[in-house]
């Protein structure tokens, strides 16, 4: 039995296999382009001089039509593939292989499974999907026997950026008493962006060059010289504007999601074609503060390592070993719009975990089970991958019917959710058979009104014990012995300066515009700060203090959290002066003024000018 690795990527397929103890590439790149004019269908290079279609792996959609076309470039595929092995090297007419397929680290389940059903659908006997930077990582443990360090593998291809943290180590035992090294594999975190890569680039310069110039070409051109039209150094100026934070942003995140800092990370593998860009190797060298050691070819990296593991799954001998996360989290939706985790982002897969739910209403006689993908609090921020619905076998009161529903995710990083009711049959499952063409990042991404989430929280909390202080007090009226009318109008004074209150805490929950969310935190926090002040004498030394409010420091401090990342602190100082912030919210003016000279000094500049 063969095994063939293929590289799926946005702008070329890469094919290899594994013979007499070495990795062979077939074919050669062929650019993932299709033509079809007159049923006939073309593919890379036979397909450039006509009308074709290009760039299918950043367009998975549910069209049919796309599907169609992926679909029939991997059958073109196949076609090489068995061309290939039936020459005349093998002799052997229609030699047994199967393929392992790789996709972006950072693909949704719902694009994992379009990608399944293309390449099943075109004929190749598919024996797993394989994330494309863990393909690229165990390509570097088979060429460097190390015995154990932690690797970055950034993998920045035309259409998309992946990037994966990984612990390789090798079995020590056997290097002593074989030629076959074990390689053990395990996935720290994961992060990507499925919508960035080399063609952004080639974006933004057709944006910058005369239209009659071709901007791709000029790209390349530009990896190594200047061109007539823009120099070298502009360009590497405009690529740093436009994209560093960015992808340093995502260094950020995996290091923080891995819980590791730039100096645990022993080596960066880059891979990918747009990691030959002399900016890109710049930009990952500046940020980890080290040399990079070109250790792989970016182009056949991916290729390889997918045979490598393919290669050791069909033996059966366990050369490669391999421990795989989930890359977001998955979950359903709850009362109110709320998310509800089932799998957490990060979580070792294959995987299966149950929860149980109830009913909303009284006398439900069905639940519709929405699935959803993401890391926000509420659906509405998350992607929604499918949804189905189960029978319920009696009608009860509300909250008395439990559902226990099942996440269970395959070696393939395949889904399938179940839901039954457990006092019948009844039961539905769902295997995610969906896709869409949407930015995944956004689902992943802190979102600029989720800044507001723990200050309405707050409130919220805030203002719930001012209401259940003092109207405990009044209706109750066991200390202060209030007469009757008094205490009605007491009580008629707290409604009337808490009237809306309830209505902008709701706020949250109803807009995303931060403008609005802004002005109504701070008319709520105007609100609790009256009814603290009229109604002082039921409360327990509580609650909203005016600290700092003078001088406007609170603003500064909002910015300033607002604003932390672009600051470049070490770990150990964004640290301090979180903690410095939580210190000033408890403290009185005089107090806060020392804390405020202490984050100065941690930013070595005047915040508050």
């Amino acid at each position: 039995m063969k095994l063939i690795g293929i590289d799926l990527g946005t702008n070329n397929t890469v094919l290899s296999h594994y013979e007499n103890g070495h990795l062979h590439i077939i074919h050669k790149a062929i650019p993932s382009i299709i033509s079809i004019e007159d049923n006939i269908i073309k593919i890379g290079e036979d397909a450039l001089l006509l009308n074709h279609h290009q760039n299918l792996k950043r367009n998975l959609t549910t069209n049919p039509k796309v599907l169609y076309l992926y679909q029939a470039f991997l059958a073109k595929i196949k076609e090489i593939i068995d061309e290939f092995l039936n020459s005349n090297e093998y002799q052997v007419s229609d030699t047994p292989y199967q393929v392992i397929v790789t996709v972006p680290a950072y693909f949704s389940e719902a694009d994992k499974d379009i990608t399944k059903r293309a390449v099943l659908g075109a004929g190749l006997p598919l024996l797993r999907l394989l994330a494309e930077p863990t393909a690229a990582g165990i390509a570097y443990g088979h060429f460097h026997h190390t015995l154990e360090e932690v690797i970055l593998v950034f993998d920045m291809g035309a259409g998309t950026t992946d990037l994966t943290l990984m612990r390789k180590s090798l079995d020590d035992k056997t290097i002593q008493i074989s030629d076959s090294f074990i390689n053990f594999y395990e996935v720290i975190s994961i992060m990507g962006d499925v919508k960035f890569g080399g063609l952004d680039m080639t974006e933004l310069l057709s944006k910058i060059l005369p239209s009659n110039i071709d901007a791709e070409q000029s790209k390349i051109k530009l990896s190594s010289d200047d061109i007539p039209e823009l120099s070298q150094k502009k360009y590497f100026s405009i690529l740093e504007e436009n994209y560093t934070q960015k992808i340093n942003e995502l260094f950020d995140t995996i290091l923080k999601d891995g819980k590791l800092t730039k100096k645990q990370v022993d080596n960066i593998i880059l891979v990918g074609g747009s990691t030959k860009n002399p900016y890109i190797r710049k930009t990952v060298s500046d940020y980890f503060q080290k040399d990079l050691d070109f250790l792989l070819d970016p182009d056949t990296a991916v290729s390889f390592g997918a045979t490598i593991y393919g290669n050791s799954l069909l033996s059966k001998d366990n050369t490669v070993v391999l421990v795989d996360r989930l890359p977001m989290s998955i979950g359903i939706e709850v009362d109110d719009g709320k998310y509800a985790i089932l799998i957490e982002k990060n979580t070792i897969v294959p995987t299966k975990k149950e929860a149980y739910f109830t009913t909303q209403e009284d006398n439900q006689d069905h639940i519709d089970v929405k699935i959803y993908q993401g890391e926000h609090k509420y659906v509405k921020d998350n992607c929604l991958m499918g949804l189905f619905t189960v029978q319920l076998s009696e009608l009860k009161p509300k909250a008395i019917i439990k559902i226990q529903v099942t996440a269970e995710i395959n070696p393939d990083g395949i889904l399938t959710i179940t839901a039954k009711d457990p006092n019948s049959k009844n039961n539905n499952s769902l295997q995610i058979k969906t896709s869409r063409n949407d930015d995944i990042e956004k689902y992943t991404t802190i979102l600029p009104h989720e800044l507001y989430e723990e200050e309405y929280d707050i409130l919220n909390k805030i203002y719930a014990s001012i209401k259940q202080q003092v109207l405990f007090q009044l209706e109750e009226n066991i200390y202060l012995k209030l007469e009757q009318s008094e205490k009605e109008n007491q009580i008629e004074l707290f409604h009337k300066i808490s009237n809306n209150i309830n209505e902008l805490l709701e706020t949250y929950i109803k807009t995303k515009n931060t403008d609005i969310l802004k002005e109504n935190s701070i008319e709520i926090k105007k609100i609790c700060l009256k009814l603290q002040t009229t109604f002082s004498n039921y409360l327990n030394n509580y609650v909203i203090e005016e600290q700092c409010q003078d001088n406007n420091y609170m603003t500064k401090i909002e910015e300033l959290m607002t604003n932390l990342n672009t600051y470049k602190l070490s770990e150990n100082d964004e640290n301090k002066l979180i903690s410095l912030i939580e210190e000033i919210i408890t403290l009185d003016n005089k107090e806060c003024e020392l804390l405020y000279i202490q984050i100065s000094e941690i930013l070595g500049f005047n915040f508050l000018n």
